[in-house]
């Protein structure tokens, strides 16, 4: 029996207040794994700059940031929102029935209007994906054409060089012939990508130390999300709050994998912490840009929640 519109309206209400409630202790609420048109993806509520991003589980890019470069989760779609239940309709929406046109995730009336903008405006004739031969503009760092489509399934399948020139690792990273890397031209991502990326001011919850954590009576079996989330208001200087999110920048991680812990120790993460076949973290971030000559207390989340 299919759920009545009043039951589908609790639902979201609940979704939505549960998201709000995440959004107190977090920087972003990250959705599980979906796959998007073929692409694995990772839809992201942002609270900073109220943004839904959607990003690629396996294709990255690389943006240059002073005299480096510094790798980034693929970003194929982002919306600013008002409210959390529009941000969860927009996700719902995209999920079900966007497709990957080029380097973007795009409606299905725009991806209708591009099949036949092509047959008057062709692509080049050398702009075909080396493995599926379907058009595109998305390209590799060697300049060979593959589609986000099959790029997606080579990375899945550990298949990381060129398939045509056997450049190593180059199908992980994607580059567009106009040059235009969303990650790069649209701010909001910018902004909270760099938001997530200020290490040098972060606190790692990884490195409370045990001395701190005992002094709070806190067990490993008997920790639940509310009881952390207080230990760490007495722990952490007021204009700190707490994030978690999937290791989608890149730089100056500290990397937990989710396959070396078994299904007990996962019981003590919260929620908001993400449980995939691939490495999250959980990190503290100074949501006032804190001097740099302040010296941060660390916090340690595996003490918190058991080894």
């Amino acid at each position: 029996m299919s759920e009545s519109l009043e039951d589908r309206e609790t639902y979201l209400d609940e979704f939505a207040s549960a998201i709000e409630n995440q959004l107190k202790i977090y920087r972003s609420y990250i959705f599980r794994t979906v796959s998007i048109d073929g692409v694995l993806c990772y839809p992201v509520i942002h609270k900073y700059r109220k943004i839904v991003n959607i990003e690629c589980v396996n294709i990255e890019c690389k943006i240059k940031k002073e005299d480096r470069y510094i790798k980034e989760k693929y970003s194929v779609y982002h919306k600013s929102y008002k409210t959390i239940r529009e941000a969860i309709l927009i996700i719902e929406k995209v999920v079900a029935t966007y497709k990957i046109l080029d380097g973007d995730l795009v409606s299905p009336e725009d991806y209708s209007v591009s099949l036949l903008e092509k047959k008057f405006v062709p692509y080049e004739a050398e702009q075909i994906c080396c493995i599926c031969y379907e058009n595109t503009m998305v390209n590799t760092e060697c300049e060979h054409y593959l589609c986000l489509k099959c790029r997606d399934l080579c990375v899945r399948k550990d298949k990381l060089d060129c398939p045509m020139c056997r450049k190593k690792d180059s199908v992980v990273y994607c580059n567009i012939d106009n040059g235009l890397i969303n990650n790069l031209v649209y701010n909001c991502i910018k902004d909270v990508n760099e938001y997530e990326r200020m290490g040098k001011n972060n606190i790692s919850i990884h490195n409370v130390n045990e001395h701190n954590v005992n002094e709070h009576n806190v067990n490993e079996h008997n920790v639940n999300e509310e009881e952390v989330a207080n230990i760490l208001s007495e722990l952490l200087p007021r204009e700190f709050t707490i994030s978690a999110f999937i290791d989608r920048i890149g730089d100056n991680r500290i990397h937990y994998n989710v396959r070396s812990q078994s299904s007990e120790d996962l019981n003590y993460l919260p929620h908001g912490t993400i449980l995939d076949d691939d490495l999250s973290e959980v990190q503290t971030l100074d949501s006032t840009a804190a001097d740099d000559s302040e010296d941060i207390p660390a916090v340690d989340l595996f003490a918190l929640f058991g080894e």
